[in-house]
């Protein structure tokens, strides 16, 4: 039993570290991205009282709102929080894939196996959400145009402690991040692993042996499982990303009060398309992300299969 919980939390590290460097080097390569889908969102209602931040007209698109950024702040605008987002996207996917291969143990009995990877997905991403909401608070508020609040990252965090209190990490947004990233998590890796597996079943042993081949797949599998999650929980990531910020809007009328009245307010003032707010940005961004992180997660999951084999 001892030599079991050893190797159980040896494969854990294993897929925290393959899945933290797939999420840094995402992080990396779309902040632009998420700077621009940031400042789609961000806007609550026309404008944000209270505060200096720059905001892109309500109809822009994707390249309007980098000529915006750029003429604002230069090429620096787009790589705001930068190293947040970094740190995020690696603590993010690392802790992800821990939690996933842990809850995939428990889940293991279940007779459907989609049932099972939607449950030990769902887990997995609930306790993740709980461990990363502090970076999220802290990344999405340094990604705002013009907000310059914070002198860097310990700063930031001093200044959230010392104005909003230690509680605010754990509860800022998390309800949003919770419905938001629970049935994300939720429906992209049993689909993932349903189109993974279901192309995979395509082609002989030999064929699937070629790495090029699967590393297609990977890729594919998680850009079809990306889109569709992202068209489902697009208005609760417009919601968490305004009630992060809105400690720094001034209009208490802006302010969401609840799940139930910051969709009333989001209809009311934005009407339906701004639910969907930063989808374009987002999508491209998180599919992007996805097919880096998932494809370095499963290649180097592969090598080291491989390894044990020989070993």
């Amino acid at each position: 039993m001892k030599r079991r919980n050893e190797n159980l939390g040896k494969l854990g590290l294993r897929h925290f570290a393959n899945g933290g460097l797939g999420g840094f080097t995402s992080g990396l390569l779309v902040q632009p991205l998420q700077v621009i889908k940031t400042a789609f969102q961000v806007k609550p209602y026309s404008h944000c009282e209270g505060t200096n931040i720059a905001q892109p007209a309500g109809n822009s698109s994707i390249f309007s709102t980098i000529r915006f950024i750029y003429t604002q702040e230069g090429i620096r605008g787009l790589y705001r929080g930068l190293l947040p987002g970094c740190l995020k996207s690696a603590f993010s996917a690392g802790s992800y894939f821990y939690f996933l291969s842990i809850s995939r143990k428990i889940t293991e009995n279940i007779e459907s196996k989609s049932l099972a990877d939607l449950l030990a997905a769902a887990i997995a991403r609930t306790v993740q959400s709980f461990f990363t909401n502090p970076i999220l608070i802290v990344k999405t508020r340094f990604e705002v145009i013009g907000f310059n609040e914070y002198r860097g990252l310990i700063d930031a965090f001093a200044q959230i402690y010392r104005k909003e209190g230690l509680r605010s990490f754990f509860t800022n947004g998390i309800e949003y991040a919770l419905l938001k990233d629970v049935p994300f998590s939720a429906t992209q890796f049993p689909i993932y692993e349903a189109i993974k597996h279901g192309l995979l079943s395509l082609y002989s042993e030999k064929q699937r042996a070629n790495p090029y081949l699967k590393t297609l797949i990977y890729a594919v599998s998680s850009m079809c499982a990306t889109f569709i999650s992202c068209l489902i929980t697009n208005p609760l990531d417009v919601i968490r990303t305004r009630v992060v910020f809105q400690y720094y809007n001034k209009n208490k009328q802006q302010h969401y009060k609840g799940v139930a009245d910051s969709v009333a307010k989001l209809i009311k003032y934005d009407g339906w398309r701004g639910m969907f707010f930063g989808l374009q940005s987002r999508f491209i961004k998180k599919v992007t992300g996805a097919i880096i992180a998932w494809t370095i997660y499963e290649c180097l999951l592969d090598k080291q299969r491989k390894g044990t084999k020989r070993a």
